[in-house]
């Protein structure tokens, strides 16, 4: 069912204090984290909103956000909940190679990602269970993450359990390079390249090494495949890529 809704002003106040908003939108307008706009609808916080993917410190200028909240007398939307929609920079294919119960964290190839009740746990083996979650995994299932990068912290919007397979996928931001190796460093994990690894420019058009490393550099938003020796990647694949569309 489609219901058009007329979002007024006097809408909001029919309204005030009893029904639950949400808003999706952008920071249009930003005076401080008690006076804002989000696609022209006043926001304000208060010390018991809480914070997804991000803290009061987050909000800014051109963030989208998704709130929920009341609207007050004036037609203000008080948030109670405020979610940020921060771009999707990364992803991981590979093994479970570490699990913490108690942070539900999972490590795979060393990186840490946090999961949380916001993540979409979904299982894509032939034998998945009807219901999927944290507390199925084990230590060695195939898993692929899409996440979001919250300062340093890894944050799963994502988890996937699929059938085992050797290739491994990492997507992120480069933190270093070595040109003269002809290797690069995501997440903290070194990726490889040897005369069978193809490279890509961000528009998707093949090139050479040569030319790869004259273009990357540190942030440059990078997606490799290849094998992982338990400590390092080497690339059968080395792209640069763009974020569009949130990176999904």
């Amino acid at each position: 069912r489609v219901q058009a809704r007329d979002k007024t002003m006097d809408r909001y106040r029919a309204c005030s204090g009893e029904c639950l908003y949400e808003l999706i939108g952008y920071v249009t307008a930003f005076e401080s984290a008690t006076s804002f706009e989000v696609d022209g609808q006043l926001v304000t916080t208060t010390e018991s909103t809480v914070y997804v993917n991000g803290t009061v410190e987050t909000l800014a200028l051109d963030v989208k956000v998704s709130i929920d909240g009341t609207v007050n007398d004036t037609g203000v939307l008080v948030a109670e909940r405020i979610v940020f929609h921060l771009p999707s920079l990364v992803e991981i294919k590979g093994n479970v190679d570490g699990l913490n119960v108690d942070t539900e964290t999972v490590s795979v190839m060393g990186v840490v990602v946090q999961t949380s009740e916001f993540t979409l746990f979904r299982d894509l083996t032939t034998s998945g269970p009807p219901t999927f979650g944290f507390n199925d995994l084990s230590i060695g299932d195939r898993v692929e993450i899409r996440a979001v990068l919250d300062g340093d912290v890894v944050i799963a919007s994502r988890l996937e359990r699929d059938d085992p397979e050797d290739v491994v996928t990492l997507k992120a931001l480069v933190d270093s390079i070595d040109v003269d190796a002809k290797s690069v460093t995501l997440l903290g994990v070194m990726v490889t390249s040897d005369a069978n690894t193809v490279f890509q420019h961000a528009a998707r058009v093949e090139i050479n090494g040569d030319e790869f490393f004259a273009l990357v550099e540190t942030g440059s938003l990078v997606r490799t495949e290849g094998a992982y020796d338990g400590t390092s990647i080497l690339a059968s694949k080395m792209f640069l890529r763009v974020c569009v569309n949130n990176c999904l």
